[in-house]
């Protein structure tokens, strides 16, 4: 278990360190550090997901789809924080022994371009990695991007962190150990899927499939990424989530101070 604790914590802080930009905010095309530029993104409880738009027709799926995330970028614009509870990410999951005999599922929508994948795959997990966002709270948190074939098509936890190998454990005991470590302790375990609305979840494993219904894993920690779209909007009626929350990116004061902080690490 240490062995797998140590790898995915030097996965983070390798791999998730770094934003790329391509030209146009940067004039070459350039690398930043995720902590140097990092302005808090607004995230906010959401307790109806559909009530303002999913009674009318729209047509096909992919003009509903459009008219969905349209409709969702004018509500999130019309909100104020003052009217809905702003989430800490600190706060995203119940106290720790609070319901931690029942899986804890966390929808996080946001429409395209708000930042719920940088938030998510790398902040969030390089925070961890760094002992500085739920340390406390879980033994592992593992990332994956449900655009990824390896990801859907995982059949178990190993493969999910990427495979057995790139975590060291090569030897059947040491795996085991780690299998029933999740099986006794699955409140310690943070799983964080990006990109629900980028495939079909009939196309992933069952194993996913399973894991995204909460229906495997009973008891872990489990987010889920999505842009607002029909077939989330389904997933939420058949199996209802503990938490569904908003990510509206930046607050307008913020914007100013995210581009300046970009645009300083270009002249240093």
């Amino acid at each position: 278990m240490e062995r797998a604790y140590k790898t995915l914590q030097r996965r983070y802080r390798r791999d998730t360190s770094q934003l790329h930009y391509g030209k146009g905010l940067t004039e070459t095309g350039e690398t930043r550090k995720v902590g140097d530029v990092f302005v808090r993104l607004m995230v906010l409880e959401r307790s109806e997901l559909k009530s303002a738009f999913r009674d009318s027709n729209f047509g096909t799926a992919a003009e509903a789809n459009r008219r969905i995330e349209h409709v969702f970028n004018e509500l999130a614009r019309r909100t104020s924080a003052g009217t809905r509870r702003t989430v800490e990410l600190s706060q995203l999951f119940p106290e720790s022994g609070s319901s931690d005999n029942g899986s804890v599922r966390i929808l996080l929508l946001a429409s395209a371009g708000c930042g719920k994948t940088t938030l998510m795959m790398k902040f969030c997990p390089l925070m961890w990695a760094n002992n500085e966002l739920w340390s406390d709270r879980f033994d592992l948190v593992i990332c994956g991007e449900l655009r990824n074939a390896e990801i859907r098509g995982a059949s178990g936890l190993g493969d999910l962190m990427g495979g057995w190998s790139r975590l060291g454990v090569e030897s059947t005991d040491e795996r085991q150990r780690i299998v029933d470590f999740v099986a006794d302790n699955p409140h310690r375990i943070c799983v964080i899927l990006d990109g629900l609305d980028e495939t079909k979840l009939q196309t992933c494993s069952s194993y996913v499939q399973a894991l995204v219904r909460g229906e495997e894993l009973s008891g872990i920690r489990l987010v889920l990424t999505s842009r607002p779209c029909d077939d989330v909007f389904n997933l939420c009626e058949a199996y209802p989530f503990s938490k569904r929350v908003e990510l509206i990116g930046f607050l307008p004061k913020d914007v100013e101070v995210y581009v300046k902080r970009v645009l300083d690490e270009q002249k240093a």
